[in-house]
């Protein structure tokens, strides 16, 4: 989970989710007003955070992208973001996003968003819901508080006799610097910060029902309220008159404990009209909700199950909810004729909590005589993020006082819900971190609990969690020291002639020491903080960066010496270490020595073994050690013997034998290779079975052969069958070319991508007849019958020139004679 981390965003598009718009190309973050064209003011969303700790917004970016691919965002700190409630975890929390403040100077189209981008630092799970654009709105002219009551929206609370949420109701929320507007949505959230006030002006009709609630984490504060009227706190709510009932109300409206308003006050039930119009509460027939029925009086009476949130949230919907108050002045509750100035103030005192650091000595170690230094960061504050946008850090010292022990550092004054991180980054006497307890917050829930991990950036070792309040003995964290001489070992990984080549996305290496030359390797069991301990350890390649060729990790704390026999650490026995790669499998652990290879493809060399002698002054001595991976895969040779004439037959026996040569430097001819006199010659035979093509399989297989030149030569055949005629040159190079006969051979087209896959095949021989047999006299009769027709064409083509030469003769002592 560490490895995936990326605090800072330097990673952030190869981590973000991408949310595209629904049922169209792009999102249209502006509109047009008359004719000016603004674009809204918010990105709205609900995220609900999966994991054990709470979320911090500071950790969260949103980004924006338009069609032309111009891109803005931000991380979502206070100043960019709100949110509608603590932030807490496996809970849905709505965030309302500035857009000014989060595109800040960029020239970004925001009339063609393509994308929004959510990313978060840390790897946890989110679920994302219901992304909008939302404007800020302009409060329409008043109708008039205390008249024309009828023209205040109801809501639907009128229809369905509950309680409703007050959806598009105006409301300005101020603070002593700025003043916005803004429409409630349908959930009825609205969000204040620290000092701000929120008003609602003719947005209720006197008599309503009011419930307001404020959605705060009771586990980080102490939320009271108090009700004021007209500028002066609620301190009597004695006046009944025609409108309300007091039989349940609260006499004293100030310092209130808890986070929802309510005075007990009833409005009572009324026939008639007002101002023309029908009562609200006069048994309005409301037979759309339901089959008949009148309300009679209390929202909630009767009305119709499921018809309102707020009716379900607190019980039964039959009755009326008492976590409200009457929309009516408290001094006057009968008045018609002035507005009802009600605010309610809410206080939230934030709760505390403390963490202790103690520093304590290793069983076996020198004295601890040094000063010690911890860096202690806090972020998102009250669960909240109240530090803005800067992690606050902050430094702590122990050292042993003049009784020779540690006094502890304890921190108090801790908001609840403050995230921290703990770590030691310095100590004078050299003396080195063997452990971290954290086992007093075990009991603690999960979101608080600490835990201890190893940040590979910093090399530190971590304590994280979540401040609780009145939880000082679950958050006391032991830090225990070693003054014992230590070596630590800066391993580095590398690969090479790896260009086009896929690396493994892990390794397991293994810490091994002696102190002797002649005394085996031994596994040392090895974690970082905060993991088991095992003989061996995974390496991972980086997510964001897998091309990246040199693998890192550090092995701190190991014991330079071994102890004596009574447990004193002697130095004049040094331990030598080494670390090497291991394969795993059904949990036994295997080295790969030297030279050999892992995964038949990567040869593992390793630089020689470590040691710190005594002569080597300080406690604390840092080595490199370097494991190197080179690309250069064994590789088999396959051989399938068949049938020159019939391909599928195949043929078992055939003997290979394989010869490795180097290069001949005596000759002074061309290209000229002698065996290897390292090299044994190899000799296989065609073997096995396969129903899939006959009885004979004919495969016969080289294995594991390293990079070279190799003569292959046929030195027996199956009975009936001629010899290969000349052996077959193989020159294995895996990093360049690699030839058959000097034909390249293209291992990507192989079944086996390590193997040369080679069909051979034979002639049947041509066979003579033996001595004595039938077969002698027909070859002296076809002889025989073959030298008598010679002798008859010979004799035909002589006497023929006969004849023209006497032809000739006559016709020439005529021509004489003449």
């Amino acid at each position: 989970m560490a490895q995936l981390d990326n605090v800072g965003g330097s990673y952030k598009e190869q981590r973000w989710g991408s949310i595209l718009p629904a049922g169209s190309d792009s999102f249209d973050v502006t509109y047009t007003a008359g004719s000016a064209k603004d674009h809204y003011k918010y990105l709205q969303f609900k995220f609900y955070y999966d994991y054990k700790d709470n979320p911090s917004t500071q950790f969260m970016y949103i980004g924006l992208e338009d069609s032309d691919g111009k891109q803005a965002g931000n991380y979502l700190t206070n100043d960019v973001a709100t949110a509608n409630s603590s932030l807490t975890n496996r809970k849905w929390i709505t965030v309302n996003v500035e857009i000014d403040k989060l595109i800040g100077s960029s020239q970004i189209d925001l009339s063609k968003i393509k994308y929004i981008r959510f990313n978060y630092d840390y790897s946890r799970n989110f679920y994302l819901d219901d992304f909008k654009f939302i404007p800020s709105s302009e409060v329409t002219n008043p109708t008039g508080f205390v008249t024309k009551q009828y023209e205040i929206a109801d809501y639907g609370s009128v229809e369905s006799g509950t309680l409703m949420y007050p959806e598009n109701a105006v409301y300005t929320i101020s603070s002593d610097k700025s003043s916005t507007t803004n429409i409630l949505g349908d959930d009825g959230v609205f969000v204040l910060a620290n000092g701000e006030t929120a008003t609602f002006t003719d947005q209720f009709r006197r008599g309503s029902y009011i419930a307001v609630s404020e959605d705060v984490d009771t586990e980080v504060f102490e939320p009271s309220w108090t009700m004021y009227e007209n500028g002066e706190p609620v301190t009597a709510v004695n006046k009944a008159g025609t409108t309300v009932d007091l039989s349940s109300g609260t006499t004293n409206l100030t310092n209130q404990t808890g986070s929802t308003i309510k005075d007990g006050r009833k409005e009572k039930y009324k026939k008639g009209t007002e101002d023309g119009q029908q009562i609200n509460n006069d048994g309005l027939d409301i037979s759309n909700a339901r089959s008949g029925g009148k309300t009679i009086g209390y929202p909630g009476t009767n009305s119709v199950e499921g018809s309102s949130a707020w009716a379900k949230k607190n019980g039964n919907v039959n009755t009326y909810d008492e976590n409200t108050i009457v929309f009516r002045s408290y001094s006057d509750p009968d008045n018609s004729t002035t507005s009802t100035r009600l605010k309610v103030k809410y206080t939230n005192k934030v709760k505390t909590g403390t963490i202790t650091i103690q520093k304590q000595q290793a069983a076996v170690s020198d004295d601890l005589k040094g000063t010690y230094t911890f860096k202690v960061k806090f972020f998102n504050v009250a669960g909240m993020g109240l530090e803005g946008t800067k992690t606050i850090e902050k430094t702590y010292t122990i050292e042993k006082n003049t009784s020779g022990t540690f006094d502890p550092i304890v921190i108090s004054g801790i908001p609840a819900g403050t995230q921290y991180t703990i770590s030691e980054i310095s100590a004078t006497d050299g003396a080195v971190l063997e452990s971290v307890d954290v086992s007093s917050g075990n009991g603690l829930e999960e979101k608080y609990k600490p835990t201890v991990t190893y940040n590979e950036e910093t090399k530190l070792t971590e304590v994280s969690g979540t401040v609780k309040a009145d939880a000082a003995e679950q958050t006391k964290f032991i830090f225990t020291n070693k003054l014992n001489p230590v070596v630590n070992i800066d391993l580095t990984k590398k690969w090479e002639n790896v260009s086009g080549v896929t690396m493994p996305d892990s390794i397991n290496i293994q810490l091994q020491r002696r102190v002797n030359d002649s005394d085996p390797w031994a596994a040392v069991e090895y974690a970082t903080p905060g993991q088991t301990t095992a003989n061996y350890i995974t390496l991972k390649k980086d997510p964001y960066n897998p091309d990246k060729t040199e693998w890192t990790f550090s092995f701190t704390g190991l014991d330079r010496y071994a102890n004596d026999t009574d447990g004193k650490v002697d130095k004049n026995k040094p331990y030598k270490y080494r670390i090497v790669e291991v394969t795993v499998a059904d949990g036994s652990v295997k080295v790969i020595e030297n030279n050999e290879y892992l995964n038949d493809l990567f040869k593992v060399t390793y630089t020689d073994a470590i040691s710190v002698p005594s002569t080597e002054a300080g406690s604390s001595i840092t080595k490199n050690y370097t494991i190197t991976n080179t690309y250069s895969p064994l590789t088999n040779i396959k051989i399938t013997k068949v049938d020159a004439t019939d391909t599928t037959k195949r043929l078992n026996g055939v003997e290979f034998k394989l010869e490795r040569l180097v290069p001949d430097s005596t000759s002074t001819g061309g290209e000229s290779f002698k065996l290897d006199p390292k090299f044994a010659a190899i000799t296989v035979t065609t073997g096995g079975t396969d129903s899939s093509v006959g009885t004979a399989q004919g495969i016969a297989e080289f294995k594991d052969l390293k990079d070279g030149t190799y003569r292959l030569t046929e030195t027996k055949a199956v009975q009936g069958y001629n010899l290969l005629k000349d052996p077959i040159t193989i020159k294995i190079y895996r990093n360049n070319v690699t030839t058959v006969d000097g034909q390249s051979y293209d291992f990507t087209k192989a079944t086996d991508k390590n193997t040369i896959e080679l069909q051979i095949s034979n002639r049947i021989k041509f066979l003579l007849p033996k001595t004595g047999g039938y077969g002698a006299m027909l070859f002296i009769l076809c002889g025989m019958a073959l030298a008598t027709l010679g002798c008859l064409i010979f004799f035909l083509i002589t006497l023929r020139k006969e004849v023209q030469y006497s032809r000739l003769k006559r016709q020439r002592r005529n021509a004489i004679g003449k």
